[in-house]
């Protein structure tokens, strides 16, 4: 494993390189606004903003990439011994009832962080978290998730912001207080991550948000505790920093470990593992032989990217506002820095359960039911009579020529259908019923 950085001149070559095929990407695509920064132990090694008045504490939305701010904010809880991971939540929030399919009395914090909950994602923000902050929140809790469709606890995965915000939620009622203001104290402050805010009347009033596409109305700060701060690349970074164990530090280790740790997996493309709070990488070819902490999120036109290396003690931060930044692969530029790494991945044992599957979700974008088929040594997916060809991917996760994949659990109970090939964040558990 060779460090391509290990000299003064060597980091500023990297560092040029970086600069140069970010400018070109810019160019060639039209992102309006870019923000990169990258921290190795603790301290500052790339920063630079991509447009005329950006830098790398130019503020952004930070969408889902803020979800480790909540699971921090939550394991501070856990430590404190205010919260604990796996007593059931309605032992905190008595008034908390079920959406159907569901079973909230089983739900646990660990269900919550690792998107085990049973619950499914929200529609669009609801206008209450614009209108009127003070109270969306307790709204959401209460209103709206009792009415999102659900499946039993721990079941299978599925991405649930509401999840998210109910843990938010909850660790603000721990500590008697409002999310904005308990994550300021608890998290941003500590890590110094001094613009990053979920508070909507604190920076908005002083600094427009100039990063917005044009076609974006409005994308306050609001508490939402999904994805709903205001961040800079540079506070992102410090977060990473302190995830990787340099800096200061909002969680002791035991709970460090536990949000780096596999909680779930999707069995889809990646990102397809992941722990509390994290998305976990375990693709040798795909992370260059690393094995990083991450997280992504989009929203209000914009989109962000965390990557950590906990080894290396980096992290990586990329905030943006045109769908192209997508293609900033934060690991791509890390092993330049570093090299490859030499983490080994076994081979998965080959799953495949032919049958008929029948949605656990109702959602756009996904049928009702579908079926898996085996006719020699040739697998295909159907759905609505079109069958198409199933290539394995890993032992237990398979693509069709389109992009859609399907995985199934090591049971035989659920296969994850993903149409849109975001991973986790775009797959719904379907259950086999024949």
């Amino acid at each position: 494993m060779k460090d391509h950085a290990g000299t003064i001149s060597g980091l500023a070559s990297w560092q040029a390189r970086v600069s140069e095929r970010i400018a070109r990407l810019v160019a060639e695509t039209g992102i309006g606004a870019l923000a990169l920064a990258i921290r190795r132990d603790g301290e500052l090694i790339y920063g630079e903003g991509f447009d005329d008045d950006v830098s790398i504490d130019t503020l952004f939305p930070s969408c889902s990439a803020a979800k480790p701010i909540t699971a921090l904010l939550a394991l501070r809880c856990v430590d404190d011994g205010l919260l604990a991971l796996d007593r059931p939540i309605t032992d905190y929030l008595p008034r908390l009832t079920s959406p159907p399919g569901g079973d909230v009395r089983r739900v646990t914090l660990r269900h919550l962080l690792s998107h085990h909950s049973g619950l499914s994602s929200d529609p669009d923000f609801a206008a209450i978290f614009f209108d009127d902050p003070t109270v969306a929140l307790e709204w959401h809790v209460y209103d709206e998730i009792p009415r999102l469709a659900a499946i039993e606890p721990g079941a299978a995965p599925i991405y649930s912001n509401p999840g998210f915000n109910l843990a938010g939620y909850l660790a603000a009622e721990a500590r008697r207080t409002d999310f904005a203001t308990v994550v300021r104290d608890v998290v941003l402050e500590p890590l110094g991550m001094s613009r990053t805010t979920y508070d909507p009347e604190s920076i908005l009033a002083a600094e427009p948000l100039t990063t917005l596409p044009p076609d974006v109305e409005r994308a306050a700060p609001i508490p939402y505790p999904a994805g709903g701060a205001l961040t800079t690349a540079r506070d992102m970074t410090r977060l990473g920093s302190s995830l990787a164990g340099a800096g200061p530090t909002i969680v002791g280790a035991r709970s460090r470990a536990l949000m780096q740790a596999v909680h779930v997996d999707a069995r889809t493309r990646a990102p397809r593992w992941y722990g509390l709070g994290l998305s976990i990488g375990r693709d040798n070819e795909q992370y260059g032989g690393w094995q990083p902490l991450m997280h992504g999120g989009g929203g209000f036109g914009c989109g962000a990217s965390l990557v950590v290396l906990p080894e290396q003690n980096i992290a990586a931060a990329v905030l943006f506002n045109h769908a192209a930044g997508y293609a900033v692969n934060l690991m791509d530029l890390l092993v330049d820095l570093i090299g490859r790494g030499d983490r080994a991945v076994e081979r998965e044992p080959d799953v495949f359960f032919p049958g008929r599957y029948v949605g656990c979700i109702p959602s756009d974008g996904f049928p009702a039911s579908l079926e898996v088929l085996e006719d020699g040594d040739q697998r295909f997916l159907s759905i609505d009579g079109a069958q198409a060809l199933l290539t394995e991917i890993s032992g237990s996760v398979f693509t069709t020529e389109e992009g859609t994949t399907i995985g199934f659990d090591g049971a035989g109970r659920f296969s994850m259908l993903d149409p849109y090939g975001i991973g986790l964040v775009s797959a719904l558990p379907f259950e086999r019923v024949s």
